[in-house]
């Protein structure tokens, strides 16, 4: 599964990128909403990890922008300036999740398994993988 982080904070960025592709996913990182506009024109993308409010763009500009670049992107919003006005403005948009941080690596990984299994065999990734143990052949 492809996951592409959009995160201006670069520690932050790390360490999830980090925790991502320690759990077996393709990650490219981008600290700007051009950066991330660029990449998902030229690279599917199974799922984006978006800062709500990033130096040059906010998610309500790009989550459009990136619909129309990739109809069947999966877009998780993160933010730490949490409002239930700015949640439900967000979900409007369609994302499959609004994660307010700070959020654990476990809620993290959580969120990535139940999207990527939601994807099915064609995308596959490390849930594909696992949802075979256990069945007899």
């Amino acid at each position: 599964m492809e996951v592409l982080v959009v995160e201006d904070d670069r520690q932050f960025a790390t360490y999830i990128t980090s925790l991502i592709t320690n759990g077996g996913y393709q990650v490219t990182a981008v600290e700007s909403g051009a950066e991330a506009l660029v990449n998902i024109a030229q690279k599917k993308y199974d799922i984006v990890l978006l800062d709500v409010f990033l130096p040059d763009a906010t998610a309500m500009q790009l989550i459009p922008k990136m619909k129309e670049l990739q109809a069947d992107i999966k877009i998780v919003t993160m933010t730490g300036g949490d409002t239930a006005e700015l949640e439900r403005e967000v979900r409007e948009l369609g994302i499959v999740f609004y994660l307010s941080k700070p959020f654990s690596p476990e809620m993290l990984m959580e969120i990535l398994r139940h999207t990527c299994s939601r994807l099915g065999p064609v995308n596959g990734g490390p849930v594909y993988q696992q949802s075979l143990v256990g069945l007899e052949l």
